[in-house]
C-alpha cells in the first residue's frame, strides 16, 4: 500500500508486524530509508484498501527520528 502524508506519496508499506498491542507499519519511505509507524489512531487517519492506500498524520517527529 502507498502511504500518504500531506497530500504526496512518500513511500510504500513493506511489512507489517505486531507488537501484542497494535500493528507497526515499516515504510520504505522515497528517500530509501525505512519507517514505523504505529497503526494507531495518532498516526493512521484513514486507510483506503480500493485505492490501496494509506494516509498519515502527525509523523514528522517519526520521520525525524
Amino acid at each position: 500500500m502507498k502511504i500518504l502524508f500531506k497530500g504526496k506519496i512518500i513511500g510504500k508499506v513493506i511489512e507489517v508486524f505486531n507488537n501484542s498491542e497494535y500493528d507497526i507499519l515499516i515504510a520504505k519511505m522515497n528517500n530509501g530509508k525505512e519507517l514505523m509507524i504505529p497503526d494507531v489512531d495518532a498516526y493512521v487517519k484513514e486507510k483506503n484498501p480500493e485505492k490501496n492506500d494509506i494516509i498519515v498524520w502527525n509523523i514528522e517527529e517519526l520521520i525525524n527520528l
